[in-house]
C-alpha cells in the first residue's frame, strides 16, 4: 500500500508536456506514492474550451504516452453537480476514499502560490495537505503564501507552457498522441486551419508536418514540435482570393513582386501572413520556414531546410521519394540537399522558370552552381 498520496488537479485543457513531466517526476523520485488526478469540471478561475469528457481522454492518452503507473483518475469533481468545485471539498473527499493513515500532498503551479490566499479554506487544506509548488520558468513566486502555507518546492522547473497556447496553435508542447487526438475530434485550432484550405491540401499539410516532426526527431533537434506547426501551416495562405493576395503582396512583400516569381509561390509569403496575423505565430523560425518553404533561400535555418524538403518529398505526392525521406531522417543537411538538387532537375524537365533571385540564391548557395 502506498504511504504518499500525492493530488495534481486541474483542468488539462489540454494536458501538456510539462503536467506530463511533473506527474513522471513525483512517481520516480517517490517510490512509496500514488498520483491521484482530478480533473476540475467547472474551474473557479477559468472557462474550459472543451468539455470534460474530451480533456479526460486526452489526460489519460497523455499519461500513457510517458508510461506511468501507479496513479488514478478520481471522478469526484466530474460527478458533482456544483457549479463551482472547491479543493477543500476535493481534499476531503480523496481523504475519506484513501484513508487518513497516509500522508497527502497537493501538487499546484507556480502561478497558483501566488493566489493561493485566495482558495476558499487555505488554511484549512495546508493543514490537512503538504502542499508542493512546481516552478515555472520566468513566474516569480510570492514568498510570503510559502512561508504561510509552508510549501515546499518540487525539484523541477518546468517551461511556462500555456494551455491557451497550445488551444490557438502558438505552441504544440504536447505528446504526437494528444494531437492526434485534437486532429480526429477536430478541437481548438483544426477547424480554423480546415476553413483556410481543400480537404487535399489539408491531408497534404498533416502529413508533411508529421515528416518534419519525424526528420526533426531522427536528427535530434530540439523542439520537434516546432517543426510540425510549420509544416501544419506551410501551406495555409494556399488560397487567399486574388483581390486580397494582390492587396496583401503589395502591402507587406512588393519587393517580391518583381523577381519573375509565379504567381502560386507568393503562397509561402501569404502563408507568413496568416500564421503570424491569424494564428499569432512568433516563433521567427517558424514564419522563416513558411515564408521559403517554395522558393528556398540562402542561409536557410535547420527547420527551413527541413520543411522545404518534407514540403518536396510528402509520401502523398504520388511518387517514390523513400530515398530522399531515408536521406533526410539520416542526415537533414545531406538530406536537403539532394532533395533541392532533385527539384531542380524536376523542374528543368518541365521546362519551368526559376529564374528567381531566392531559388538562384539558393541553388548557388547549396549546390555551388
Amino acid at each position: 500500500m502506498n504511504k504518499n498520496i500525492y493530488i495534481y488537479g486541474g483542468s488539462f485543457d489540454p494536458v501538456h508536456n510539462s503536467h506530463l513531466k511533473i506527474s513522471k517526476t513525483i512517481l520516480e523520485n517517490d517510490k512509496d506514492s500514488k498520483l491521484v488526478f482530478t480533473i476540475a469540471k467547472s474551474p473557479r478561475w477559468k472557462t474550459p474550451k472543451e468539455t470534460i469528457k474530451n480533456r479526460l481522454d486526452m489526460l489519460k492518452i497523455g499519461l500513457k504516452a510517458i508510461d506511468i503507473s501507479n496513479y488514478d483518475i478520481d471522478e469526484y469533481e466530474i460527478n458533482s453537480k456544483n457549479d463551482v468545485n472547491y479543493t477543500i471539498d476535493t481534499l476531503k473527499h480523496i481523504i475519506d476514499k484513501y484513508g487518513k493513515d497516509k500522508n497527502y500532498y497537493l501538487v499546484i503551479g507556480g502561478d497558483q502560490v501566488n493566489k493561493f490566499h485566495e482558495w476558499k479554506d487555505a488554511v484549512e487544506i495546508s493543514r490537512l495537505s503538504k502542499i508542493i509548488y512546481v516552478k515555472r520558468k520566468g513566474i516569480p513566486l510570492s514568498l510570503k503564501n510559502i512561508r504561510l502555507y509552508n510549501m515546499t518546492r518540487l525539484n523541477l522547473e518546468v517551461d511556462a507552457t500555456s494551455s491557451t497556447d497550445i488551444r490557438e496553435l502558438k505552441s504544440l508542447d504536447i505528446p504526437m498522441e494528444v494531437f492526434d487526438y485534437i486532429e480526429q475530434n477536430e478541437l481548438y485550432f483544426i477547424k480554423k486551419i480546415k476553413s483556410f484550405l481543400i480537404e487535399k491540401r489539408y491531408v497534404h499539410s498533416l502529413s508533411v508536418a508529421k515528416l518534419c516532426y519525424e526528420i526533426a526527431k531522427n536528427n535530434n533537434l530540439d523542439k520537434p514540435m516546432d517543426y510540425f506547426i510549420a509544416g501544419l501551416l506551410h501551406d495555409i495562405g494556399k488560397y487567399v482570393p486574388k483581390d486580397k493576395s494582390d492587396l496583401l503582396m503589395n502591402k507587406y512583400y512588393k519587393k517580391y513582386l518583381h523577381m519573375h516569381m509565379s504567381e502560386k509561390s507568393y503562397h509561402q509569403f501569404l502563408g507568413e501572413y496568416i500564421a503570424k496575423h491569424e494564428f499569432g505565430i512568433t516563433n521567427k523560425m517558424i514564419l522563416g520556414a513558411i515564408k521559403y518553404h517554395c522558393s528556398g533561400n540562402e542561409h536557410m535555418s535547420k527547420m527551413a531546410k527541413i520543411v522545404y524538403a518534407a514540403d518536396k518529398i510528402d509520401p502523398n505526392r504520388g511518387y517514390d521519394s523513400k530515398y530522399m525521406i531515408d536521406a533526410c531522417n539520416k542526415d537533414f543537411e545531406k538530406g536537403f540537399t539532394l532533395v533541392l538538387s532533385e527539384n531542380i532537375k524536376h523542374i528543368e524537365s518541365k521546362g519551368l522558370d526559376y529564374n528567381n533571385r531566392l531559388t538562384k540564391s539558393c541553388i548557388k548557395c547549396y549546390l555551388n552552381k
